[in-house]
């Protein structure tokens, strides 16, 4: 994978990496499990953009019936949108592959981990602004992208040949995802300092003072809160809304707007 990788990247007019040629069809679970870790393969070592089967009947249905096959993919298709950027995953453990894509304006993060292993494995997402607070689905023999409901102080458990998706939104911003020369980049390295206390558990404040309106935005990308500010008020109550992680959207008098994320206990 790393030399269709490499070799899209020559020359004058670099390629996007496509991958059009797999099809195999849907006996067992093993097949399922198989696909997906072909898909990790092109994602994280190939840099592939798109990734497909050769037909619908047999890889991902049997005479109507949804296989293993198609929620192993589910767990990349459904979680991974056009524009997520791939950042670099490690993982401590030879049976766990794992690779992550976050949105760049929202820090919306999918991390996918497969367990490749015969035994079930406890993990631990880790690392500079990784989110505090997962949800997650994973797909196994018997399990069809079911939603995980034991997570707890972010630790995680894999069943045996599996693959899960957590989702979260990471305190992720600038540097990352902007060049060092981009003039359009705005300088978010004190990102936290903009709203405080972080978490909150019922009202916070801006430090900047020009804001006119804000936003509270939710995990599914849904408004929760609209709230239009006065000049010089800076605080923001968010009581009555679930704990969790959202995106604040602050439409500056000036006419810009910023997006930042928080917590709410």
């Amino acid at each position: 994978w790393e030399n269709y990788r490499n070799n899209a990247a020559e020359g004058e007019y670099p390629k996007e990496v496509w991958m059009t040629e797999t099809h195999k069809d849907y006996t067992s679970w093993n097949d399922g499990l198989s696909i997906a870790g072909a898909i990790y393969g092109a994602l994280e070592h190939g840099n592939v953009s798109w990734w497909t089967q050769w037909a619908f009947e047999g890889p991902f249905v049997n005479q109507g019936t949804p296989t293993g096959t198609l929620y192993a993919m589910a767990n990349f298709a459904k979680f991974i949108k056009p524009g997520d950027v791939r950042v670099t995953t490690t993982s401590a453990h030879n049976d766990v592959l794992a690779t992550t894509f976050i949105n760049e304006w929202t820090g919306k993060t999918a991390v996918v981990l497969i367990n490749k292993g015969e035994v079930p494995l406890s993990v631990k997402l880790e690392g500079p602004g990784v989110s505090p607070i997962w949800s997650g689905h994973n797909t196994a023999e018997n399990r069809n992208l079911e939603k995980i409901t034991g997570i707890k102080n972010g630790v995680t458990l894999l069943p045996a040949k599996s693959v899960t998706t957590l989702l979260g939104i990471s305190f992720v911003w600038g540097n990352l995802f902007t060049k060092a020369n981009d003039s359009t980049a705005v300088n978010d390295s004190n990102a936290a300092g903009r709203i405080y206390p972080n978490p909150s558990d019922g009202k916070f404040y801006l430090s900047d003072n020009d804001v006119s309106k804000v936003e509270i935005i939710d995990f599914n990308g849904i408004t929760r809160r609209s709230i239009n500010l006065k000049q010089g008020e800076s605080s923001v109550n968010v009581e009555g809304l679930q704990a969790g992680i959202y995106i604040l959207s602050a439409q500056l008098r000036n006419g810009k707007t910023k997006q930042e994320r928080f917590v709410i206990d």
